[in-house]
């Protein structure tokens, strides 16, 4: 791998245990991260084409070879598609995500901070966008490969002077504002400058990042919202495509999508914007406490508000009534847990205020057109 995730790494580990392969990974970071085995050929190839000679390695390899990750690497900007068998993230699916969300905080502002190369962010870009004007939204774009025309794709300013270049950026950002960053290692650098700066993070700066990694996320002052990618998915798929390859099996699609696993919510855009107190404090309330026996009296109450004025202006705020957003936020919370463990469905429905199994399952198949199993199912397989 030319740009290590051990998130990946990881998913390879596993099917080549599974697999019985006996895998050589030396190259997959560090000094050997850019050397390639010379005077002899594996049974098969795993690889990602971030830079150009990883790129021409690959291409000339003659054995079985599943790319890793779109290809990035800056040659290939201009070149037709080489018809590598390519397993990549669904950053369509994910950038709908980050919209959906961005837009629940109820900013009248959002941003994009674009660190990367167009193939890596476009994906990402176009569905904030198109979110973004539906709502009637301001999206103000912080482009540095836009601003540095002059950098060679692969090259890096210096810490101190992109930071003075974002810090700058920051400074004419309309506030209060949602941001998301290309992935976790920019929206950590875009909390360590605005905090720098003085602002608040969530309440004046909600960021997003993509990728959810665990560490970078640790670097962190502020827990950062995040995109988790399912990047072990990614690189035990990839790794079960070849083993079928090396056998002699039929692959037919070119390319396989892994979809986004989901969005976790953390302290950096925990915050809802709005004119009346009492419905900032009713929103963050079902998103926070939902697992709690929330109604609407109860919830009037601990916002200062009568139910009536609650109910109407809840609606105003968000587009949706308060029994509809609880009810949403719970399958959520509900679709996390079929997804992430093993519980059975009733303590999961207890867990997330659903109550009972029953309820949880009827209001499953109202929401989703399935059962929790059929659903829990899907999920295992990879179905998004």
């Amino acid at each position: 791998m030319d740009h290590y995730y051990p998130e990946i790494h990881a998913g390879v580990v596993r099917a080549a245990r599974e697999l019985d392969w006996n895998l050589d990974d030396e190259r997959c970071r560090g000094y050997h991260g850019s050397r390639f085995p010379e005077g002899w050929l594996p049974d098969g190839v795993l690889c990602s084409t971030a830079t150009d000679p990883a790129l021409h390695w690959l291409r000339a390899c003659s054995v079985p070879k599943v790319r890793l990750l779109e290809d990035a690497a800056p040659f290939s900007s201009n070149e037709p598609p080489d018809g590598i068998h390519t397993v990549a993230l669904d950053l369509t699916k994910a950038g709908e995500l980050a919209a959906r969300h961005l837009l629940s905080l109820g900013t009248p502002n959002i941003a994009f901070y674009k660190y990367c190369q167009p193939r890596e962010s476009e994906a990402l870009l176009p569905q904030i966008r198109a979110a973004c004007r539906k709502a009637g939204r301001t999206l103000t774009v912080l482009d540095y490969p836009g601003d540095h025309p002059q950098l060679a794709p692969s090259f890096v300013l210096p810490k101190v002077q992109r930071e003075q270049w974002l810090r700058a950026k920051l400074e004419k950002l309309p506030l209060p504002c949602a941001l998301m960053a290309d992935d976790d290692r920019f929206a950590v650098e875009v909390i360590t400058v605005a905090t720098a700066m003085g602002l608040r993070v969530p309440e004046d700066l909600a960021v997003l990042g993509c990728e959810d990694l665990a560490l970078v996320q640790g670097r962190s002052a502020v827990p950062v919202s995040s995109i988790d990618m399912n990047l072990e998915l990614l690189g035990y798929t990839a790794a079960q495509t070849l083993d079928r390859m090396m056998r002699g099996g039929a692959v037919t699609a070119p390319r396989q999508v892994i979809p986004p696993k989901r969005l976790v919510e953390r302290r950096s855009t925990s915050t809802f914007v709005s004119s009346v107190p009492g419905i900032s404090k009713a929103v963050l309330k079902i998103r926070r406490d939902y697992s709690e026996p929330i109604t609407v009296t109860s919830l009037a109450r601990d916002s200062g508000m009568s139910v009536r004025s609650l109910q109407r202006l809840f609606r105003v705020a968000t587009g949706t009534t308060v029994s509809d957003a609880l009810m949403t936020r719970r399958l959520d919370a509900a679709a996390n847990l079929l997804r992430e463990t093993n519980f059975k469905q009733e303590p999961i429905a207890i867990e997330t205020g659903l109550g009972s199994s029953k309820n949880l399952g009827r209001l499953f198949k109202e929401h989703y057109g399935m059962t929790p199993g059929q659903w829990r199912e899907s999920r295992a397989a990879g179905i998004s």
